[in-house]
Formats: C-alpha cells, sequence, structure tokens
C-alpha cells in the first residue's frame, strides 16, 4: 500500500475530526461574551465535549487500520 493510497483513506476521518474541534472551539470562542452562569455548563459541557470528542477521533483515525 503507497503512502498517497492511505492518505485518500484517512482524510475524510481527519476532517471529521477537525470539524468537531473547530466547532467546539467556536461554541467556547462563542460563550466567552455572554455574562450568566449558563454560558460555564454550554463552555464546557457542549464545546468541551466536542474538542474532546474530536481530539479522541484525530487520535483513533490516526492508529486505527485503514479499511480497503
Amino acid at each position: 500500500m503507497s503512502m498517497e493510497n492511505q492518505g485518500d483513506k484517512i482524510a475524510p476521518r481527519l476532517r471529521i475530526s477537525g470539524g468537531l474541534i473547530s466547532l467546539g472551539l467556536l461554541i467556547e470562542a462563542f460563550t466567552l461574551s455572554w455574562n450568566n452562569p449558563v454560558a460555564f455548563l454550554v463552555f464546557l459541557g457542549i464545546g468541551g465535549l466536542l474538542l474532546a470528542v474530536g481530539i479522541v477521533f484525530y487520535l483513533l483515525s490516526l492508529v486505527s487500520p485503514s479499511r480497503s
């Protein structure tokens, strides 16, 4: 299996993980302007969760075998 072929198979998974991380960071940046206690819950609960899922999905896509 060539390196180019392996890169073609991992690209969609990396795109998904990048999207999750970006969405989590956007939610966290958006909640920084809020001035109420719910902001922390959204910041950590939704933004932090999306960020963590994106990072885990990224790491799993690097170490998992690519399917043919």
